[in-house]
């Protein structure tokens, strides 16, 4: 990720490409729970949490529990920040 003015983390293009795809119906992330860093970048980005799965994944050899946030269309926040 990159830095843009003030400090602030961008979103990697990628992901703008995946979620801005024509005909997308949504996008969404999933983060390992507690990464609090990753769920601000995903709030920022206008993605909004829909819930947790518990010990849903494996990450450092141990069952966690994962967050699911996702973004329509119409909600999606475009590279400065206002919303799209």
């Amino acid at each position: 990720m990159s830095r843009s003015d003030g400090g602030r983390r961008d979103i990697p293009p990628t992901a703008h490409a995946l979620a801005l795809r024509p005909g997308a119906a949504r996008a969404f992330v999933t983060i390992v729970a507690g990464n609090e860093g990753s769920v601000a970048v995903a709030r920022r980005a206008g993605f909004t949490y829909e819930g947790t799965m518990r010990a849903h994944s494996v990450w450092q050899g141990e069952r966690c529990d994962v967050m699911r946030f996702a973004a329509l269309p119409h909600e999606w926040t475009r590279w400065n920040g206002s919303p799209g």
